[in-house]
């Protein structure tokens, strides 16, 4: 229908048949009415539409929460712009809350927790397609807004660490657009219409802004690889993985870790009955339930099937709650963590340990893991940062235990057959002599 014949007041559609067909209307005269909307499926509430958004323009329909509780959401994937991030503006109720989550297969549910029934909101898109490379994430859009700028705060769902991306969708075909953090520090970047990829999802506030294209080899491994030592998953698996293998080297050497934890008591014991009056009890108290504890977790490391158990309960409940979604820098640290830890167990149990062959083993892992993550010769960068020379003095410390290692084998006097007598003699007089 043409658009001076129809009038929309509200979500009423009135439609003027003498302006399309004459006025008077012809006998006879047929009128089929259709309709082509998009629409929004609420979940666990009700809502009204009061302002439509006609069709060609972008969605800014107002919309009334007519039954509306804290889990109440709004599934906003099969609207006309359903692939975009969608948001709320002009809440009628406080909107710090107010967040979209995106799901791998483009579902997107838009949730108000501090939203009630009766409360009023206009729905709007973001000039960017946002989506996880796997698993789901949140994001919310603040106020200010705007379709040149674009600003939201990305937050992790039931999984922190994981990659997306950004499809802008405004701009210029062309121009490299990037993504950067409230600090300004680019998280990643590329030429419409080319997608941003960006690492992990903990990353808070972004924002897209058009940039220069970076220079080949500007980018650095520290600042992607070391990030993720202190965000994401890595900290929880190496506390949780940490402690395991703490029980296994306990277990390995009992008596030196029940002194060391004896030590440790005493010591902490120490320093608490410096405070006066209420001191020395509590100290004493300290260092005997610091010398308990650990005892009896060295027992259970003795204990290689107890520990073995233990171990592998660690390993299932992490997989449960998702913890080995890291991404592959930090899946890279992990990996050569394990080598590290398990090459020592394995040559302290062979009775083959030397701290070259450990450092060498180490090394090679690394170097490994390094090239293996992709994305350009992230060995070559490593080669061309300050980092490379604390690897190459590492490096020639190895070289050089290595060397004394194989001399000190293969000394030709070890084959010679060597009689050591030791003992006290006597030489005639009252006094031995060695």
């Amino acid at each position: 229908m043409p658009q001076y014949a129809t009038n929309l007041s509200g979500t009423t559609l009135s439609v003027d048949v003498s302006e399309i067909a004459g006025n008077p209307v012809p006998a006879g005269t047929t009128v089929e009415v259709r309709s082509a909307a998009s629409r929004v499926d609420v979940r666990n509430g009700e809502i009204s539409v009061q302002r439509a958004t006609p069709v060609g323009f972008d969605l800014n329909s107002r919309i009334r929460l007519d039954s509306w509780s804290s889990d109440s959401f709004l599934a906003v994937g099969e609207t006309a712009q359903g692939e975009l991030t969608h948001y709320a503006t002009n809440e009628s109720y406080p909107t710090e809350s107010d967040y979209v989550e995106l799901y791998l297969d483009g579902e997107q549910r838009f949730y108000a927790p501090n939203a009630t029934s009766g409360s009023t909101l206009t729905l709007q898109t973001l000039s960017a397609r946002v989506s996880p490379d796997q698993n789901s994430m949140r994001v919310r859009v603040p106020d200010g807004v705007n379709a040149t700028s674009p600003r939201f705060v990305v937050e992790p769902a039931s999984v922190i660490g994981d990659s997306w991306s950004i499809e802008y969708v405004a701009g210029t075909d062309g121009q490299y657009y990037a993504a950067v953090d409230k600090n300004g520090d680019r998280l990643g970047g590329a030429e419409k219409p080319s997608e941003i990829e960006v690492s992990r999802d903990d990353v808070g506030l972004v924002e897209i802004v058009a940039a220069e294209p970076p220079t080949p080899g500007s980018d650095t491994v520290g600042g992607g690889v070391f990030a993720t030592l202190t965000t994401g998953n890595l900290p929880s698996l190496t506390v949780l993985f940490g402690g395991v293998a703490m029980l296994f080297v306990a277990g390995t050497r009992p008596a030196a870790s029940r002194d060391a934890i004896d030590g440790l008591g005493g010591s902490l014991g120490g320093v608490v009955e410096q405070v006066p009056l209420v001191g020395p009890p509590l100290g004493s108290a300290l260092e005997s339930a610091v010398s308990s504890v650990g005892s009896a977790l060295v027992s259970v490391g003795e204990n290689r099937l107890l520990s073995g158990a233990i171990a592998a309960a660690v390993a299932v409940a992490a997989g449960q709650a998702g913890l080995y979604q890291v991404g592959s820098e930090a899946g890279a640290i992990l990996a050569v963590g394990g080598i590290a830890v398990g090459s020592l167990y394995v040559l302290r149990e062979a009775g083959e340990f030397t701290t070259a062959r450990w450092i060498a083993i180490v090394a090679v892992a690394g170097v490994v893991a390094v090239q293996g993550l992709g994305e350009g010769d992230l060995l070559a960068q490593f080669v061309n940062s300050d980092a490379f020379l604390i690897a190459v003095l590492m490096g020639g410390y190895a070289v050089i235990q290595l060397v004394r290692e194989y001399r000190a084998n293969n000394d030709p006097n070890d084959d010679r057959p060597q009689i050591v007598i030791g003992g006290r003699f006597n030489s005639g007089d009252d006094e031995g002599s060695n």
